[in-house]
């Protein structure tokens, strides 16, 4: 004799299922906008965001001048700088949707200062050069 169980109905999990991702994306949701739709505190965050990008910068910058000194090129210093501008622009990227709401220009200027510096790391140009534009770029984000 065969014992037979019949299949349970999956609608059930499926519809938990669905409840709960809608539940974790509405809180998701929430958290990532912030519960609100202040000005000023819009305004405030993207100062911020801007200005931890702007001290990385700073880092690019020392670890630049001590990678490239003249015809030596030290690579390790070359991709702590390198780096030190992804991890700026990381930063700012989380910002930038914002800022170009706020000011489409500034946003334009930022984003070309960063392809012009990056492209200057790229090329190891001359430290003086890209100390340069890391300080127009700096001066853009603060």
């Amino acid at each position: 004799m065969a014992i037979y169980r019949p299949p349970r109905p999956r609608w059930p999990q499926v519809a938990g299922a669905l409840v709960v991702g809608i539940l974790i994306g509405v809180a998701i949701g929430w958290t990532v906008r912030g519960g609100g739709n202040d000005p000023a505190e819009a305004v405030a965050t993207v100062r911020s965001g801007m200005a931890e990008a702007a001290g990385l910068l700073e880092v690019a910058g020392i670890e630049y001048s001590e990678a490239v000194d003249g015809a030596t090129v030290v690579e390790t210093e070359l991709s702590g700088a390198q780096d030190a501008v992804a991890r700026s622009r990381e930063l700012y990227d989380e910002v930038s949707e914002a800022l170009a709401l706020m000011d489409p220009e500034a946003a334009d200027q930022v984003e070309a200062a960063y392809d012009e510096t990056v492209a200057l790391m790229d090329a190891t140009a001359d430290a003086a050069e890209v100390m340069a534009a890391l300080e127009d770029l700096r001066a853009l984000l603060t």
